[in-house]
């Protein structure tokens, strides 16, 4: 089976065609105005190049940063309404009260905050009221606002009073798209209910961007399934992206993390990308990019989206060995390899380790498209159960069913989904909080 992988950043896109072990065929070649029609042009030349048909193309990954220039650009964002369920908590922290005024207003600044509600331990706040969202329903309806995001102060495992109040207030907006922010995890109040808001806001956009890209494929005579590259180094299917773009970002760097083990044959390593005047490190581990801890911090925005932990900085000269150990120490990390990918790999010497074997591969300065290509699909949970509700073997069954319902809903083959990780945290109030990784391969039909 080949995969199509493109990287497509602001200066470059990156394109290779991948086997189930090796490149076949790589280019990079400068990002167009439009994107979309300039890298399928330029899978088309690639395609010539190798000899490979079109109809050979099993799938397509892309990793892109578009979602991420929009947000940092404040352009082509959707109108959402926040309705939080907390009263009589957290009123004096209204939803996007850490945003740049500039970014809540691309949104319209629309919140609306009412009754309802879990403790983290499941104990209730305040009782839900239908009708204060019934009255909230109706101003929505009057500023003619298309999509809401409904957050709580605390996300109970099944859901809560936010799926509640989405069925009332669904019933009262038709035809208006919703998110329960709890979807996105159990960090962090104004995180969780941020990056439901983003993902709304996004979404238009991301169903333009992706729909142009499936027809401008199709027009090439590509008609495998399209994937996206999310930021912790794997992949969810085209519908998945449009209800998630916030998940795309991070994903240049945690592509280049991924594809850069692949070609080494590393699970674990310092992965350091170069690029002229810029330097990217990271830590792959278990065949992954380790995750940064805690919410990400994405133009100026705490978002609950997995993330590369990441050391970036800039370079007036080449780095030297003793540069690049130190980088590997500052990451906690001075006992594994050492891996360069990125433009100007070529042109520095990784440090000496035993544990990394053979010459430098081809296509390193393409890491970022490998990665996109090679990357598996993924299924998150990251949710807390009551003890008093569950045992703990319950628990754990259900974190790892609904992982693996994650992974296949997000277009992982099911016979290939496995647990890949599992963590878990005691919780004040006897509250275990989960955290499960699913894996799977991309289901190509």
């Amino acid at each position: 089976m080949i995969h199509a992988g493109i990287d497509i950043r602001a200066v470059q896109t990156q394109l290779v065609l991948t086997s189930e072990r090796s490149v076949l065929g790589g280019i990079a070649v400068p990002t167009t105005e439009d994107s979309t029609t300039g890298a399928v042009a330029a899978l088309r030349k690639l395609l010539t190049k190798t000899g490979i048909a079109p109809s050979e193309i099993g799938a397509v990954m892309i990793g892109t940063a578009a979602f991420e220039e929009a947000v940092a650009l404040r352009g082509g964002l959707s109108q959402v309404a926040a309705v939080r369920l907390c009263l009589p908590a957290s009123a004096a922290l209204p939803p996007m009260a850490d945003w740049p005024a500039d970014l809540s207003a691309s949104v319209g600044g629309h919140w609306y905050l009412t009754h309802g509600g879990h403790e983290m331990d499941g104990r209730r706040i305040s009782a839900l009221s239908e009708p204060e969202l019934t009255r909230i329903a109706a101003d929505i309806r009057a500023r003619q606002i298309g999509a809401v995001a409904i957050s709580a102060i605390f996300p109970p495992h099944d859901g809560g009073d936010a799926a509640a109040a989405t069925a009332i207030l669904s019933r009262e907006l038709p035809g208006v798209r919703f998110a329960q922010a709890g979807n996105a995890g159990t960090q962090g109040l104004l995180a969780r209910e941020g990056t439901a808001i983003l993902n709304l806001g996004l979404r238009d956009l991301a169903q333009r961007l992706l729909g142009q890209f499936a027809l401008t494929l199709a027009d090439a005579g590509i008609i495998g399934p399209l994937f996206l590259a999310r930021g912790d180094g794997t992949l969810m299917d085209a519908a998945s992206a449009v209800r998630q773009p916030v998940q795309t970002f991070g994903s240049g760097a945690a592509n280049a993390i991924g594809g850069a083990g692949w070609l080494y044959r590393q699970t674990d390593a310092v992965v350091i990308e170069l690029d002229q005047w810029r330097l990217t490190a990271g830590v792959l581990h278990n065949g992954l990019p380790r995750q940064g801890y805690g919410p990400a911090r994405i133009s100026g925005l705490r978002l609950s989206a997995p993330h590369p932990d990441l050391l970036a900085l800039p370079l007036i000269e080449p780095p030297d060995t003793q540069m690049l150990t130190d980088i590997a120490a500052r990451l906690g990390a001075e006992n594994l390899p050492v891996i360069l990918v990125g433009k100007d790999a070529g042109r520095v010497a990784a440090p000496a380790h035993p544990a990394r074997r053979g010459a430098k591969p081809g296509f390193c300065a393409l890491a970022r498209a490998i990665g996109a290509a090679v990357a598996p699909v993924s299924g998150r949970v990251d949710r807390c159960y009551p003890l008093s509700q569950f045992s703990f073997e319950a628990a754990h069954a259900d974190a790892r069913k609904r992982a693996s319902q994650a992974a296949m809903a997000a277009g992982a083959r099911p016979d290939s989904v496995a647990i890949h990780g599992l963590t878990e945290q005691a919780l004040p109030g006897s509250v275990l909080r989960l955290q499960v990784l699913a894996l799977g391969q991309p289901d190509v039909g």
